[in-house]
């Protein structure tokens, strides 16, 4: 399965619910690191990266 932004912001509102964070806060999180590595990784690298950090809030 590919990983895609969206994902990863829906994994963030959903690691902030059961952590009892602000979902808002948590999405606005998740999107200025979705657009530092939009910047800064290549293609292949980007999709491991938004892997990772889906994992890592599916894991918290």
């Amino acid at each position: 399965m590919r990983i895609t932004e969206d994902d990863v912001v829906q994994a963030a509102k959903e690691w902030a619910v059961r952590s009892h964070k602000d979902s808002f806060e948590a999405e606005s999180t998740a999107l200025e690191a979705i657009s530092a590595l939009q910047a800064t990784l290549n293609s292949d690298d980007y999709d491991q990266a938004l892997k990772s950090l889906y994992e890592q809030y599916q894991q918290s």
